[in-house]
């Protein structure tokens, strides 16, 4: 690589450079390590973004550690100048990251783009505010070896602060001395004392660009802040308490005397209920909380994160957001009648230039074709799963070839159903998409939903499970034999049988089996998928008989879920108890499948295992995929001594599992010795 650049100016080198790091930094870094020349190049990408985490406790002694570090860092490398992102955070949870820092920072850590999925307040509003020990908390001037640093970095454009500890009265007024136009991005924006200087300066601060209230939702003073904001405050997150939203008539009442002299426009606006809220939570809230901040113009306002429900009828005309381009919306997980799944619709509908949309706890009953818009260049479909009812409905999937052309990424659930020819066409329907390259499927294995036994007066008596067509007879049998079909309708819980053996009556032995078989998803299997997607593509011309661009499939992530959602007629049991070993240690795999960016390699594909929802709580740390071995501990260690000997046991789960899966006696544990059923491919879709 070193003789092929050699000879090319130092401008467009970094201009390669600069596309490695918004499309492959691990390219980026390699190109980097050929030489000392390259290695000057690239560092002005390296070192955009410096990371420090103070620790749980924000120890003093943390903080000048990791100071010292990132300066002795910057000062060999000689990329003071390069620096354009500060990050301060504190941690909950140590998150296993990559050895090298640059490779540890996710898409919105490294620029701007409003179409990322993520934003930075979703990195760290849940899991990253950490409760300073008394005895040894930062004190101000414990800060004075970062200003230290900022001060010789005199191209800093943003400083991200998510720390228990106020934010340094010596860090602000550097700012306002020697970096006026670095934007301060404050996430646990609080006001101790209205009446204070400190207090005056934060909120008049022309620095102050945006603002979240990570553990202080109760700051009504803050929320004045961001009704009458400061001079260049663009962002808001607001993370209201369901108490907080229950008391919406105190939001109308707040006076402060700090109006500020002009009021931008803004660009940012995030309404978040927030995890560590254990209160009892309402099914949805007013867009009052966001409409009382004020927002006297809608106009420029580019990115709307809804992740709180919202009543969708008291939210403003659509026309307003003539400048919205990304928008994500997450509805109720209860049932709510058909006005507000159309509310919601008219409301993404008459957006139609948004190019990224993000749903989140979708009803599996409610087609989303009357919401999407051509123009999406990005889109997420998540829905919620009741358990034992709504089967999931992707019958939108074999339309978003017409409806949204432009795609380029995508995440969808799409229901397994045993590799047979409609799940195969499922999959075609998504290669059909000529530009999309990143995929990411969440393959719902939920059993069925029971149906109801009536009377002759049309009464429903009980509730029993189909015979699906493909049952034989010992399929067709009960899981637990000896009673009758159906269940109860009146069946209850009393005080005197509160503990009852774990019970899949009325489901049968080949409903489990389905489940069973749609939940295993192996290495082939995954690239089973990927070959028909990708396969797919490649014959988009031929059947329209036109020149168009396709771009091929760069990357496909794929799991299985929901297997375990059986219905619970039983106060106390919880179908993990049984399907857990089967369902989390067993068959819980997740696989990452990236095309080679080399040119001359792009038919080789790198398969990565990564670890699944279902078995680690590498997600809720903020791990980047693939860099947490949780998974491969576990079965390095047999999974557990009670895993290991389950199937000696023997009982209904175990028989199914056999019944699959026989034991091979090759020396396998039993978790591990299962195969997924292959896709049922014509002969030309292999």
């Amino acid at each position: 690589m070193a003789a092929e650049f050699g000879g090319f100016p130092v401008e467009i080198v970094a201009d390669i450079a600069e596309r490695l790091d918004a499309s492959h930094p691990p390219s980026l870094l390699a190109f980097a390590q050929t030489n000392k020349h390259h290695y000057t190049i690239a560092s002005r990408f390296l070192f955009r973004t410096v990371r420090i985490t103070l620790g749980d406790n924000e120890e003093r002694q943390r903080l000048h550690t990791e100071v010292q570090k990132w300066d002795a860092i910057l000062r060999r490398s000689d990329a003071f100048a390069y620096v354009r992102r500060l990050i301060l955070y504190s941690a909950d949870l140590e998150p296993e990251m990559p050895h090298n820092p640059y490779l540890a920072l996710e898409p919105c850590e490294r620029d701007d783009d409003p179409a990322h999925f993520q934003s930075f307040f979703d990195l760290y509003h849940n899991w990253y505010c950490a409760t300073p020990s008394e005895s040894t908390p930062v004190q101000d001037d414990d800060w004075q070896s970062l200003v230290h640093l900022v001060q010789q970095i005199g191209g800093l454009n943003d400083i991200f602060y998510a720390c228990a500890a106020i934010f340094p009265i010596t860090l602000l007024e550097t700012l306002h001395a020697k970096l006026p136009r670095c934007r301060l991005h404050h996430f646990n924006f609080h006001l101790g004392d209205p009446a204070g200087d400190y207090e005056r300066t934060l909120v008049t601060s022309p620095s102050l660009y945006s603002i979240g209230n990570l553990d202080h939702v109760s700051d009504r003073v803050g929320r004045a802040l961001a009704r009458r904001h400061a001079p260049n405050l663009k962002n808001v997150f607001v993370w209201p308490s369901s108490r907080e939203i229950a008391l919406r008539h105190s939001w109308q009442d707040e006076n402060g005397d700090w109006e500020s002299p002009t009021k931008g426009a803004l660009e940012h606006v995030e309404l978040d209920r927030g995890a560590r809220d254990w209160g009892p939570v309402e099914p949805f809230s007013h867009f009052l909380i966001i409409s009382k901040i004020p927002l006297d113009d809608f106009s420029a306002l580019r990115i709307l994160r809804l992740t709180s429900p919202v009543n969708y009828n008291t939210l403003p005309d659509p026309k307003s957001f003539s400048s919205l381009v990304t928008l994500a919306l997450t509805c109720t997980e209860i049932s709510m009648p058909t006005r507000y799944w159309t509310s919601a619709l008219d409301f993404m509908r008459n957006i139609p230039q948004l190019t990224t949309l993000q749903l989140t706890a979708w009803s599996r009953t409610v087609s989303i074709v009357p919401g999407l818009s051509p123009n999406l260049r990005k889109l997420q479909v998540f829905t919620y799963p009741v358990q034992g009812a709504n089967p999931l409905i992707c019958d939108y999937i074999h339309k978003l070839a017409t409806l949204c052309p432009l795609l380029e990424e995508l995440a969808v659930e799409t229901r397994r159903s045993r590799g047979n020819a409609a799940e195969v066409a499922l999959y075609q329907a998504l290669g059909r998409l000529p530009r999309l390259r990143y995929l990411r499927l969440t393959l719902d294995a939920s059993p069925p939903p029971l149906v109801d036994v009536v009377d002759e007066d049309g009464n429903t008596i009980a509730r029993d499970t189909s015979v699906e067509p493909w049952f034989d007879p010992w399929a067709a049998q009960y899981l637990r034999d000896g009673r009758t079909a159906g269940v109860p309708v009146n069946f209850q819980v009393t005080p005197n049988r509160r503990v009852l053996p774990p019970n899949f009556h009325p489901y049968r032995r080949g409903h489990l089996l389905d489940v069973f078989v749609n939940s295993a998803v192996d290495e082939a299997l995954a690239r089973s998928i990927f070959a028909v997607i990708d396969g797919t593509k490649r014959t988009i011309d031929q059947e329209e008989g036109q020149a168009r661009e396709v771009l091929p499939l760069e990357q496909l992530d794929v799991a299985a879920c929901n297997g375990i959602n059986f219905p619970q007629y039983q106060q106390y049991y919880i179908p993990y108890e049984v399907l857990g070993p089967y369902l989390h240690d067993a068959l819980a795999h997740r696989w990452l499948i990236s095309r080679d960016v080399r040119y001359d390699a792009r038919h080789v594909l790198h398969v990565r295992q990564l670890c699944h929802p279902y078995a680690c709580q590498c997600i809720q740390r903020r791990t980047p995929p693939g860099w947490c071995d949780t998974w491969r501990q576990r079965r390095a260690r047999g999974v557990g001594h009670e895993t290991q000997k389950l199937l000696d046991k023997g009982g209904r789960v175990v028989e199914v599992w056999r019944h699959i899966w026989p034991n091979r006696e090759d020396g396998r544990g039993w978790w591990e010795a299962w195969e997924s059923w292959p896709l049922e491919l014509g002969l030309g879709d292999q």
